[in-house]
C-alpha cells in the first residue's frame, strides 16, 4: 500500500516508471474568496463518484487555480489518499497500468498541463485513463494558463472533465474579504 504522501512520477534510464517522495504542498495562512466552498464541492462529487473525476482549473497566473488544486489534494492527503505530481508528458498503457497497480485511490496533479502535454498526441494519450477504462478511483487535477491549447476530446466530455473552472480574475468575495482584512 502506498503511504499517504506526496510523490513525483519519474522515469528511470531503462524507461521504467517509479515514484519519488516530494515535499508536501503548503497553503498560505489565510485563504480568501470561495476556495473552501469550491474545494468542498469538488471533494463531495469525488466522494460520490466511482472511477475517475477530472477537474480542469484554467486562467491567468495568480488567479487561484493552483491554490484550489492544492487545497483539494491536501485534503485528500490528510484523509489518507496519496498525491502524485505528473510533470512529464507520459500517457498510454504503460502509464495506465502503473497507476492501476497502485491499487488504491490516488490524486494525480498536472500543473500547467498544456506545457507538459504540449501536443495533440500526448493529450489524446490520456483519454483512456480519464474515461475510466482502467478500474482506478482517482481525482485528476489539471491546471492550465491557456485551455485553448487543450484538445477538444480532452475537455468535451463530463466523464473526463467533471469540473471545468475558468478563472477570469479575482472573485468578488476574494476582493471583499481581502479589503476587509486590510481595513481591520
Amino acid at each position: 500500500r502506498l503511504a499517504a504522501d506526496s510523490y513525483a512520477l519519474k522515469i528511470d534510464p531503462a524507461g521504467e516508471l517509479y515514484l519519488e517522495r516530494i515535499a508536501r504542498f503548503s497553503l498560505p495562512d489565510e485563504i480568501y474568496g470561495d476556495i473552501d466552498k469550491m474545494s468542498d464541492r469538488i471533494l463531495r462529487s469525488y466522494s460520490d463518484r466511482s472511477g475517475v473525476t477530472g477537474v480542469l482549473l484554467s486562467g491567468e497566473k495568480g488567479s487561484g487555480k493552483t491554490l484550489l488544486g492544492k487545497k483539494v489534494a491536501l485534503t485528500l492527503l490528510e484523509q489518507g489518499q496519496p498525491m502524485i505530481a505528473v510533470n512529464i508528458g507520459i500517457s498510454g498503457d504503460k502509464f495506465n497500468i502503473f497507476l492501476q497497480k497502485i491499487g488504491q485511490p490516488i490524486t494525480l496533479f498536472f500543473d500547467e498541463f498544456e506545457k507538459t502535454y504540449d501536443s495533440r498526441e500526448s493529450q489524446n494519450g490520456l483519454l483512456t485513463l480519464l474515461d475510466g477504462v482502467y478500474p482506478i478511483k482517482m481525482l485528476a487535477i489539471l491546471t492550465t494558463n491557456d485551455s485553448s491549447r487543450m484538445t477538444a476530446p480532452m475537455i468535451d466530455r463530463p466523464g473526463r472533465i467533471y469540473y471545468k473552472i475558468d478563472y477570469t480574475g479575482l472573485s468578488y468575495s476574494f476582493i471583499m474579504e481581502y479589503a476587509e482584512k486590510l481595513v481591520s
